[in-house]
């Protein structure tokens, strides 16, 4: 970081303007969420950023990758935070920093880690004592981070927000003071805010009136007149101004016209407003952590696709959105009558490295043999959250397997289980029921062996956990309810968590002992882990690994998890970042939970690497 400068005078309100060292300032923003980029990719983006004309970037902090498990916070991540800090006061770049504990996002459970839904008493964003110790020891690690880049202190931070739209989910000032208070007991003192959409604003009153940020996309005089009306005598902030939008499996990819944003921005401008705009560059849901909506009482559940391109003006893959990008700038630049600073962008290059033959695969069963898959044996059953792993930390993302052995049965009852459920017996996959709502019933006379040990095994996949509304707090994932098998309690399980971090990947795909090799002919008839290798001549580029003529699953290449992929589409290519290739050879692995390898190349089940992204259909969204 460039070397600190004391300033006494950091972002103030003054009658209906910012002032900023003591000159009015409008606060041009755009979101760049560190943990969805790889780090060789941040300075181009805020260059980006800073040529499109603005002066500031917008940061979420997802708790959940800070403190993956209680009391374990991530040297990575706060030295990764760190370090964009450093990239923003190195581009002479301002922090709007949103350090939740919630960020909604489209994140997993809101950037909530899922550890503390462990506590059957939980009661996520209140006044719980489960909670708040939670949140006031992860604030004792994150926020003293912070601290020392205030704008104060020669740091980039002007502003710091509390909670976030709180009001589309409760009602309890006091809560919001608790956040609040913390934030002063760490030395905290640049401007606090909040923000709400229209349907939250107004709903909850604090101790003391901090100020009020509105979000939305394209009625800009409505949703600032609603403002006005409970603060009309102070600057007007767009915290979110939604410039795309998010897609679920199974829609159309939502992208929002140029033109129709570009109207609103204009009427924003032209009445002095600072805007944030929502996203700048999405970038990527990698690994287990995309989001999912449902309706309040749980029903209705989608789940967010891999990429968050949402639209915005620079893409997953970093390409400007030329249109979008252009409109947004001359619109900026007409009003703050300043040309932005010429920057010296990336290129960004995509590269085709062709089909990628997977020659080696191993069965699930074959998997959970293997001496590195950590089980635990139950007589009851349990959720992913209950689930130890090896070193005692509970379960949270991606698989559980639930296993046991029965002599006889015919209807075999999973009360209840989220999200997908797939059902073997005897190592034959014959159930798979996605997005499960309630109870289910399989009828597995015709597989069962009466008289003999049958193997009985369900896979819950735990794909994403709503990340806004009421549901949010009932975010337990695996089987839930019991099992019975003809109207009697199944017991004594054997449950597996399959959470496909890193090191375990790395074990699995160094364990000769657990390959053997693909055959294109046989499709397999339960969840296969495949494996194959991608030559790189020279330095690495970005490309894309398409999945069309997959069924399910997740990739990893050099232990690192791209995401899920889906034939539900639209999404049919998983952007794979240079960062995590390397000159030589890389190994890819695919897990598909039907098995199925209906891409064959020479005989081979196989992907293939492309240099362009496939989102399928498209739909313009509007709200």
């Amino acid at each position: 970081m460039a070397e600190k400068t004391s300033h006494t005078s950091s972002l103030k309100i003054k009658g209906k303007d910012f002032v900023l060292e003591g000159k009015p300032f409008q606060i041009l923003c755009g979101a760049i969420h560190y943990f969805r980029i790889t780090p060789d990719s941040w300075d181009d983006r805020i260059k980006k950023a800073k040529g499109m004309g603005l002066n500031s970037v917008d940061i979420y902090i997802p708790w959940n990758l800070h403190e993956p498990q209680p009391g374990k916070f991530s040297t990575t991540y706060a030295k990764q935070l760190r370090m964009f800090m450093d990239l923003l006061k190195s581009n002479d770049m301002y922090a709007v920093m949103r350090p939740g504990p919630y960020i909604c996002s489209e994140w997993d459970l809101g950037g909530l880690p899922s550890w503390l839904l462990s506590d059957d008493s939980m009661k996520i964003r209140s006044l719980y004592s489960g909670f708040t110790t939670a949140v006031t020891r992860y604030f004792n690690h994150l926020l003293p981070i912070l601290e020392p880049y205030q704008h104060s202190k020669g740091g980039p931070i002007i502003a710091f927000q509390v909670e976030n739209e709180y009001g589309s989910f409760g009602t309890d000032g006091k809560y919001m003071d608790f956040i609040q208070n913390e934030f002063r007991r760490h030395g905290l003192h640049e401007l606090h805010f909040i923000c709400d959409n229209m349907e939250g604003i107004g709903n909850y009153e604090m101790k003391e009136q901090v100020f009020q940020t509105i979000n939305f996309m394209t009625k800009a005089e409505e949703a600032v007149g609603k403002l006005l009306e409970i603060q009309p005598n102070k600057p007007v902030f767009v915290t979110e101004f939604w410039d795309g939008w998010f897609t679920h499996w199974g829609e159309q990819y939502h992208y929002v016209g140029a033109e129709r944003l570009t109207k609103t921005l204009d009427y924003m401008l032209k009445h002095g407003y600072s805007v944030n705009f929502y996203m700048f560059h999405g970038g990527t849901n990698f690994g287990f952590y995309n989001g999912a909506n449902a309706n309040d009482d749980g029903s209705n559940y989608q789940c967010d696709i891999t990429s968050y391109d949402y639209d915005a003006p620079v893409s997953e893959g970093g390409d400007l959105n030329t249109k979008k990008y252009n409109l947004f700038k001359k619109t900026i630049q007409h009003y703050t009558t300043k040309e932005p600073e010429k920057q010296s962008f990336d290129e960004n290059y995509k590269h085709n490295y062709g089909n990628i033959e997977l020659k080696y695969q191993t069965t699930l069963s074959q998997l959970l043999k293997d001496s590195d898959m950590h089980k635990e044996v139950r007589e009851a059953i349990c959720n992913m959250e209950s689930v130890k792993m090896a070193d005692g930390s509970s379960q949270q993302y991606g698989y559980v397997v639930y296993e046991t052995v029965v002599t006889k049965g015919a209807k075999l009852h999973i009360k209840n289980a989220r999200d997908f459920v797939f059902v073997l017996i005897n190592d034959r996959l014959v159930e798979t029921v996605l997005n499960i709502q309630k109870a289910i019933t399989v009828n597995v006379e015709g597989y069962i062996r009466t008289g003999s040990a049958n193997n009985i095994k369900i896979l819950v996949e735990n794909a994403g956990r709503v990340n806004y509304g009421k549901d949010i707090g009932n975010q337990r994932k695996g089987i839930l309810g019991g099992v019975t098998l003809d109207n009697s309690d199944a017991t004594g399980w054997t449950i597996y968590p399959l959470q496909f971090d890193e090191d375990l990947v790395s074990k699995l795909e160094n364990n000769p002992t657990l390959w053997e090799p693909s055959d294109g002919e046989k499709e397999n008839s339960q969840p296969t882990l495949y494996k194959g290798f991608l030559n790189i001549d020279g330095p690495p580029k970005d490309t894309y690994f398409k999945t069309r003529g997959w069924f399910k699953g997740v990739i990893f290449v050099n232990g690192k998890n791209l995401g899920r992929y889906w034939k539900r589409g639209p999404q049919f290519t998983l952007y794979v970042p240079k960062q995590w290739l390397k000159s030589g050879i890389n190994t890819v692995l695919v897990f598909d939970l039907h098995g199925e390898q209906s891409h064959h190349c020479d005989g081979f089940p196989c992907i293939e690497s492309v240099d362009t992204p496939d989102v399928g259909a498209k739909k313009e969204f509007h709200i």
